[in-house]
Formats: C-alpha cells, structure tokens, sequence
C-alpha cells in the first residue's frame, strides 16, 4: 500500500499565503499561527493499493533550430549566458513530450516565461496561451514571445470556463492544488478530445524522497504539529504524491494512455547523478542534517512560544547549507513527467 497526502485547506486568503510562505516563517505572526491550528482537518491521507506504473527515460526530439530560436527569446529575457545551458537541460525533455502537431498550447504557471521561451522555439507557429496569478514579462517580451498572456488563478478560471487546447504544459504546479482531483478533471475538459496533458512535479511522498517517513509521521499527529514543525512539512507542496497515487488520480479524473517519465540525463532536477549516486547523497545528507540542526530543534522544541526570531534563525541556518531540511528535499527529490491523454470519444 502507498501512502500520499493532500492538505486541503478551504479558506483561499490562507492558500494564497502558504503559497508564498510555505514554512510557516511569514511575516504575519497569525496567518502562521493559523496554519498549524487548521492543518489537523485539512490533511487527508490516501491509501492507495494501486500498483506504480513503470517509468520511461524521457528524450529529447525537439525540431531543428529550436535553441537558436530559443536564444534570441532568451536576450529578450535578460537570461545570462551561463543561465541559458541550465535553462534548456530543464526543459527540452519536457517540451519534447507535447506533440509536433500541436497548433494551441497553454502553459500554466510559467513564472519568468523561461518555458514559453522553450514552447516557442520549439512551436513557432503555435498559437501560444498563458495563465499564472502574476505575470513577470514586459509587454515587449510577451510581444516577442507571441503569447497571450492571463493573470489569473487557474484553479477559479478553469472551475468557470470553457477553452480547447491540444495541449496543456505545467512545470511544477499541479503539486501545488488543494483539490487536485476536482481540478485535473476541469483541466482534462479544456483539452480537446485526444488533447494531451504534460506536466512535471516533484514526488513528494516517494518512498526514495529525503525524510519522507519522518514527514509522514510528523502529519499524523495532526492537532499538535508546532510552528516549529511546519517548515518540515512544505504547505506550499499540498498534495504530496507519488507514482501509486499519481496514476490513480489521473485515472479517475478520466485521462488515459498515462506514461511517466524521468530525466534522461540525471534524476534529481538540481543535482547531478545517477540512482546509486543519489540514494548516497540522500542518505549522507539526512546524517547530517539530524547531526547538526538535530540538537537545534530539540532546544527550540524545550522553549514554550518559542520567540518568532528563533524559529526565522533556524529556518535561516538551514537554509543556507544543502544538508538543512528542505534544502536537500528540494535537491534530490525525485521528479517525474506524466504524460496523459483525454479519451477521443470524451
């Protein structure tokens, strides 16, 4: 059996802020104290019997000319040179997993525009959408990149909407929704019959991610998780899945033809190296981080209301060396691509 989370928290003034504050380390003292207060009944654990799928070396198939394409997009930009190589070894696999023919695209929480720079280069002719809650591009660079660029919350847009894309692209964004089966299935509505979702995420409830039986236990105590306890388990990441869960989720929202992929060069999204190397690095770091920020934990934990200043120093510490918490979470925790389908006849 695999076990997965879901933090469904109802009030969005709080969503937005755990979004942007995901530690519990804001700077309102009561929207973090909240957070803890209500974390007991917004957790849902899911239990799933479903057996993983396999998962495939993602490739790189992009057409002919694309980083040139993708270059000059890149000075428009401001990307740096020494940027631009990291830039592409994130998302050229990914962009290869939307299909060659597709003529409408809509890319969903693409922060500095870095992925559309990709999407485009990659489909020029594209006639290219975009959503997030903030929008970082200048009016130049949205002409440059031909793209319709929407600020919004697609949570509500797709709720009330009705759009058709051949295909839907995200880059870690669907871990952040707290309901994320009612939302892949209005998203699945927006995709043409036979359109096709792509969507990167991290797996945060793999078994190989770092700490994560720690996590899971910390969230089953429920009512007493403390302030000091909330950096340790990411609000800003709610739903916390994995491939068990994952394929099942997308199953009932009514996908099909599902396939998950990894990257073809090195599995950690942030750090290079193969499996074995890794599962090492992962295990060395927890050593360490229970050695050194252990102690420090246990001290603040001895101090009733603890002052908000010690838990910012500790989030602080950690922070800064690739051991702390969720410094090496974010390191090496596994990513994976899915790849589903919405049935032709739907």
């Amino acid at each position: 059996m695999s076990s997965a989370v879901l933090i469904s928290l109802k009030d969005p003034v709080l969503q937005r802020y755990v979004q942007k504050h995901p530690f519990g380390t804001g700077p309102d003292e009561a929207l973090n104290r909240r957070c803890a207060i209500e974390l007991g009944s917004a957790i849902q654990f899911r239990s799933i019997t479903e057996v993983p799928p396999s998962v495939l070396p993602g490739q790189v198939s992009l057409p002919t000319g694309w980083q040139d394409r993708s270059g000059h997009l890149f000075e428009i930009l401001g990307r740096r040179a020494a940027e631009i190589e990291n830039i592409w070894a994130d998302y050229d696999w990914k962009v290869s997993a939307i299909p060659a023919d597709s003529q409408r695209i809509l890319s969903i929480g693409c922060g500095d525009g870095s992925e559309l720079a990709v999407i485009r280069a990659a489909f020029p002719t594209a006639e290219l959408h975009a959503i997030d809650w903030e929008c970082q591009l200048s009016p130049t660079a949205q002409e440059e990149l031909g793209v319709t660029y929407e600020i919004a919350n697609f949570v509500d847009t797709v709720a009330t909407e009705s759009r058709q894309y051949d295909a839907i692209f995200s880059n870690h964004v669907i871990e952040h929704l707290f309901n994320p089966d009612e939302t892949l299935r209005q998203l699945r509505q927006w995709l043409a019959p036979g359109g096709v979702l792509v969507s990167a995420l991290p797996l945060d409830a793999d078994p190989d991610r770092p700490f994560v039986g720690e996590m899971l236990q910390l969230i089953s105590k429920r009512e007493s998780v403390s302030l000091l306890e909330l950096d340790r388990i990411d609000l800003g990441h709610p739903w916390k899945t994995n491939l068990a869960d994952l394929l099942h989720t997308l199953g009932a929202a009514g996908y099909v033809d599902v396939k998950m992929f990894e990257r073809p060069d090195h599995l950690s999204r942030l750090c290079p190296g193969d499996r074995d190397e890794i599962q090492q690095r992962r295990k060395t770091g927890e050593i360490l981080c229970r050695a050194v920020f252990g102690p420090l934990r246990a001290l603040l934990r001895l101090v009733p209301g603890a002052p908000f200043w010690t838990r910012k120093l500790q989030f602080a510490l950690e922070s800064r060396v690739w051991f702390g918490h969720h410094r090496l979470k974010n390191l090496l925790a596994p990513e994976v691509l899915l790849v589903a389908y919405r049935p032709l006849a739907a």
